[in-house]
Order: C-alpha cells, then structure tokens, then sequence
C-alpha cells in the first residue's frame, strides 16, 4: 500500500454556529470526526452511509471482533499457534460479515 503524504496544509474559514452545528450533526451521522467530513464532501468523495444511532456501538464492537478474527488468521496463516480451531475462526468471521452487511443494509439511505 503506498504511503500517503503527511497533511500539512491548513484552511480555515469562518461559519455560524448554526452552520458549524449542523456540520457537526452531518459529520456525526457518517461516523466521522468534521474535519474528515468536511474534506471528503469538499473533494467529492464518497461519505459513509449513516449508521443508526442504536446500533453504533454494535457496529463498533463488530469492528473491533472482526479486527481480532483478522490477526488470528493472520497468524494461522504465517504458521503461528492459532487461537482456536481454524473451522471457528471461519465460522466466527462469517457470522461477523453477515452481521456488519445487516446493520450496512438497515442504514438509511
């Protein structure tokens, strides 16, 4: 994966607070931080579908699992111990994938 060049340039500019709040809103129905939502909308690129707020920190929690499932297989795959039997890992993965398309599939479009 090539490296992307550190961001060093500023821009700053000025908004009302009504505008600031409704950025911040905007930014936090993506699941972004406003700086990352303002370039991404600035530069055209796609934005994150909103996730429904109920199901956030499931998302999160999916995230993080599916990260773990990653380094495990990883390690099987280098030849290291495996954390568990590869046929739960697969399992576990799935069930994973599945899950995070539901939550992709009920967010508002």
């Amino acid at each position: 994966m090539p490296e992307r060049p550190p961001r060093t340039a500023r821009i700053t500019f000025r908004l009302t607070p009504e505008e600031r709040e409704l950025l911040e809103a905007r930014a936090a129905q993506s699941g972004l931080r406003l700086g990352p939502y303002v370039l991404a909308a600035a530069l055209g690129r796609p934005l994150p579908r909103p996730i429904p707020a109920i199901d956030r920190q499931l998302a999160a929690n999916l995230g993080r699992i599916g990260g773990l499932l990653n380094q495990a297989v990883h390690a099987i795959n280098a030849g290291l111990p495996p954390l568990g039997p590869r046929h739960l890992l697969a399992d576990l993965r799935s069930e994973v994938l599945a899950v995070q398309a539901a939550l992709r599939d009920r967010a508002p479009r």
